[in-house]
């Protein structure tokens, strides 16, 4: 057994195999292994390194670990569900007094791994799991006290530490070998900021399970979370739980289809799969003939060969990423054959086309001082414009729970505490993620504007398909200013002394330039000033108390859009010097190129028009062979 109430930071998260699911390196069939092999032989022949050694760095990179969120409203049965996927009972707890709080993150892979191993993937050993907290630290506990640290309003410690923000554990068990399963929040309904929370997280997701039970059809409320879910990610599979409890549960499987069909067509061929994870649990401790009609019956097995059908692609972006990134470099290199054929055929003496560029990019260097002036209007508008959404979004969430507060009725006790507070906190996160994510789709907005939108995918990250409480680990271990620029897809919260802490992190995204990815927690000091136990004692106090309450809420709705708002500013400043020194190294590389076709002009200059003739042939004939190269990547990526 691990030694309970160990407490470590966590190392820097690092990508694993994707067990069953991905071997090793990118799965290139034979067409786009050809492509690769002609075009590093191009790079090869025209001695770009620079290229060759990026495009390597693409082939070479190992598809991330393929997420599995499961979401859906609170008693569908997600964990239970999660459990079966898993093959064995309470890996994650359940139990009708459970009403999980925080993501539940259970690696399926070797339980054989070496302690080096372990500690390289952040990783609990046998028998244990990692509490992580707000704050990056990790608490290895016994998997048996899991239970412990992931219910609303549960905490062994008395509160007295962070919050937690999840729970990672391991599995030599499953269904999906390879795979990370995240069992999403249940407080709260979908309309809550818990189920917001879970929309941003699912951005990390390469597939969604929605789960909704056979008791009924999709209720509004649930079409309209997966309308909302589809919107970030592709791949959507729908389990209908519990159908031993509903004989016709067939019939309501059939409504659901129909009703997706009529009002969410986005989802019409999305798998509906009716399962029981109860019997697919009981078919894990029964005789083997029993257990394998059990299983079948389940749908259990149906539901996971929809989730690979689902996942089997979950490489082919990491491809398509290759075979641009290849189609990339070869058109650098035929761009500036054309230039230097252009600039070969001037007449001597003539200022060449390269000539005149390069004094446009001399002159541009020249005016630094005035570019960085604009840089500093764009930014501006971007974080202004940022402001007024989170302006809007306030004032809504203002009048929202100024209604929620004085209207509904709220059980006097310390469970409808633990729930006001919970709701609170996940709409207040979700409003700061929605402005997180606004900011960072200006600033790359004001990026491309200056470099093209193919030199500021190389500038910006892209969003990784890393685990849910790995993005605390991303965002704290983040060295350098310009991977302040986070694509957060998470966000936690903190009690402290009072105080609540309001952490905006995010998964490290890859790195293309000398800056590399941009990715860093926004911390912001939010909530305080009441406690759950607080709160149950106003509820208590009858109609006036409840206006207080409503008047407090709106007080930290405000609390939180001044504190985000500067945080922007913090993060507009660190920002720009990093868009700066990635720009001027954008020119550099230009000017780099320049020289190259400069040098080709002034010896052909001081050739004669034979000789000028016999370079231009020759470059037509290198420019076809990377243009030829460049449309049968083309048609790979259709």
């Amino acid at each position: 057994m691990p030694e309970p109430e160990k407490e470590k930071k966590p190392p820097v998260r690092k990508s694993l195999l994707g067990g069953s699911l991905v071997r090793s390196g990118l799965p290139l069939d034979a067409g786009q292994g050809r492509a690769m092999r002609e075009t590093r032989k191009l790079l090869n022949q025209h001695k770009r390194t620079d290229l060759l050694e990026r495009l390597e760095a693409r082939l070479a990179a190992k598809p991330g670990r393929p997420v599995v969120a499961v979401v859906g409203e609170a008693k569908r049965g997600k964990s239970s569900l999660v459990n079966a996927l898993l093959g064995r009972r309470e890996i994650v707890p359940t139990g009708a007094d459970i009403t999980t709080a925080v993501f539940v993150e259970v690696h399926c892979d070797d339980l054989a791994a070496t302690e080096e191993e372990r500690d390289a993937a952040a990783l609990p050993p046998p028998g244990g799991a990692n509490v992580v907290f707000v704050d990056g630290t990790v608490r290895t506990v016994p998997s048996g006290r899991v239970r412990d640290w992931v219910a609303v309003g549960a905490r062994p410690d008395g509160g007295q530490g962070p919050d937690v923000a999840g729970v990672r554990m391991r599995s030599g068990h499953g269904r999906l070998p390879g795979a990370t399963i995240v069992d999403t929040p249940g407080a709260g309904g979908l309309d809550s900021g818990h189920a917001k929370l879970a929309l941003q997280a699912c951005r990390n997701a390469a597939l969604l399970v929605f789960v909704t039970d056979a008791g009924q059809p999709l209720p509004g409320p649930e079409l309209a979370f997966l309308t909302e879910a589809s919107r970030s990610v592709e791949r959507v599979v729908i389990a209908v739980t519990k159908i031993d409890k509903y004989p016709s549960h067939e019939q309501v499987v059939g409504e659901i289809r129909a009703l997706l069909q009529r009002h969410a067509p986005r989802f019409a061929s999305s798998p509906v799969v009716p399962v029981s994870a109860e019997l697919a649990l009981q078919a894990t401790t029964s005789p083997p003939a029993l257990a394998a009609d059990l299983d079948e019956y389940s749908g259990v097995p149906a539901l996971v060969g929809a989730i690979e059908d689902g996942l089997a692609d979950a490489s082919g972006l990491a491809v398509r990423n290759a075979l641009r990134t290849a189609d990339h470099a070869l058109g650098e290199i035929a761009d500036e054959i054309e230039r230097t054929i252009e600039a070969v055929k001037q007449t001597p003496g003539a200022e060449s086309a390269a000539d005149r560029e390069r004094k446009e990019l001399v002159e541009l260097r020249e005016r630094q001082g005035t570019w960085s002036l604009y840089l500093d209007r764009d930014l501006r508008h971007a974080r202004g414009r940022t402001v007024e959404m989170l302006g809007r979004e306030s004032d809504r969430l203002r009048v929202v729970w100024r209604e929620r507060l004085e209207k509904r009725r709220l059980a006097y006790s310390r469970a409808a505490a633990e729930q006001a507070t919970s709701e609170l906190r996940g709409d207040l996160a979700a409003m700061a993620g929605a402005a997180a994510l606004d900011f960072r789709d200006a600033v790359t907005a004001v990026v491309e504007e200056l470099v093209g939108p193919e030199e500021a995918a190389m500038m910006l990250p892209t969003s990784g398909a890393q685990s849910v409480v790995d993005a605390v680990d991303a965002g704290r271990t983040a060295p350098s200013g310009m991977r302040k620029l986070f694509d957060p897809s998470l966000l936690f919260i903190s009690n402290s002394a009072g105080t609540t802490a309001f952490h905006i992190a995010a998964p490290a995204g890859a790195a293309a330039a000398a800056a590399g990815a941009m990715v860093l927690p926004l911390t912001i000091a939010i909530v305080g000033g009441i406690s759950a136990l607080a709160l149950m004692t106003l509820f208590r106090q009858g109609q006036s108390a409840q206006r207080r309450l409503a008047d407090w809420a709106s007080e930290e709705v405000v609390r939180v859009r001044t504190a985000t708002t500067a945080a922007l500013d913090d993060l507009v400043n660190d920002v720009k010097p990093e868009i700066i020194v990635a720009y001027r190294a954008v020119l550099s590389a230009r000017i780099a190129t320049l020289d190259r076709v400069i040098k080709e002009a002034q010896a052909a200059d001081r050739a004669d028009a034979r000789e000028r003739g016999i370079t231009v042939s020759g470059l037509q004939l290198q420019l076809t062979a990377l243009r030829d190269q460049q449309k049968e990547l083309a048609t790979l990526l259709g």
